[in-house]
Parts: C-alpha cells; sequence; structure tokens
C-alpha cells in the first residue's frame, strides 16, 4: 500500500494521527488507515500543529518502524517486570527473617516491607506480625485499588524518608485518596 505525503504524529489523546495525502484520520499498526469524519476534526485540535510531524515515503516504512519500537518497549517493560519481581522476592525474604528472629524493630523500611505483605493478602487473611510499636493496620479499596493502612501507637521520626513525627501511613492509593495518611 504505497502513498505519497505520509505524516504521523503521536500524541497523547489521540495515539497516532495520520494525514495522508491532505486527509487526516488514524492509521493502525496493521495498516488500516480510516479518515476521520468532520464532526472528529472539529474535536480534534492536535493535527493543526507545525510541529511534531514525522514524514515517511510509505505506509509500510511507518508500519515497520513502529514495530521495532513497540518490540523495544517490550523488551524494556519485561526487563522492568523482572527487576520488580527480584525486589519483590528479595523483600518477601528479609520480611521473614526479620519475623523468624521475633518482634520486628518500627522503622520506615520495615513498615513498607509489611504493608507490601499486606498488600498483596486479602484482609480477612492476615496474621499481623509483631512490631517494636503497637499499630493497627486496614485495607482499603480506593476506586478499584487496594490500599493499606498502619497507624501506629507511638509517633516514629525517619531523617532518610524525611518523615518527622508521624503516626499514619499508607502504601497503594492513588492520588487523592487517604490523604490524612503518609504515604512510604
Amino acid at each position: 500500500m504505497e502513498k505519497s505525503g505520509i505524516k504521523i504524529m503521536l500524541t497523547s489523546k489521540s495515539g497516532c494521527i495520520a494525514c495522508i495525502d491532505n486527509i487526516y484520520g488514524t492509521l493502525n499498526i496493521d495498516g488500516h488507515f480510516s479518515p476521520y469524519t468532520e464532526r472528529e476534526l472539529l474535536r480534534k485540535t492536535a493535527y493543526k500543529g507545525k510541529y511534531g510531524w514525522k514524514e515517511y515515503s510509505s505506509i509500510d516504512e511507518y508500519i515497520q518502524e513502529r514495530t521495532i519500537y513497540n518490540e523495544k518497549r517490550a523488551a524494556i517493560k519485561l526487563q522492568d517486570n523482572l527487576r520488580k519481581e527480584e525486589k519483590a522476592i528479595k523483600d518477601e525474604e528479609e520480611l521473614n527473617n526479620l519475623i523468624v528472629k521475633g518482634v520486628i524493630p518500627t522503622n520506615i523500611h520495615n513498615l513498607r516491607l509489611v504493608m507490601k505483605k499486606l498488600l498483596k493478602s486479602n484482609w480477612g487473611g492476615w496474621t499481623l506480625p509483631k512490631m517494636s510499636i503497637g499499630y493497627s493496620a486496614n485495607q482499603y479499596d480506593c476506586e478499584g485499588q487496594i490500599a493499606v493502612t498502619i497507624k501506629l501507637d507511638t509517633p516514629i521520626s525517619d531523617e532518610d524518608y524525611g518523615i518527622e513525627n508521624e503516626r499514619m501511613f499508607v502504601i497503594g492509593n492513588p492520588n487523592g485518596f487517604l490523604r490524612k495518611y503518609h504515604r512510604i
């Protein structure tokens, strides 16, 4: 499918806007071009910009470049997920070692380890580990995203994390939820 005058603009909202022979529309990765209706063009503003367009000699050239980009992005995402899994395993091992020793010292790092473990399981199945400062823990559903809170009986401070005299901590909350808690 060869056409002259192909321009592509990647946008944050619309994804990919294509201009083929001065007709604006969407172009998906399999090469299917769907022109915008007049009504859609009235709502769109990104296509009016002079900057951000990249020209291609053919749709096939765009598809090839986009495929390579998507493959690189998938490889980076896979590496990132593997790194996160390794860190989660390491954190869980560290927490298990602390639990075996008995009472867990209460500091921000250890609170984060405990809260991450609690975040992975349903509230009904929790067995709270003993910490050097008494605490209560709760789980909240923040519009489909699970958050865990811990309220300590005594406030703690940690210069490394910029925390001074805090008692209430949260992990997993989206912005705008559980604001009275300090996110760690």
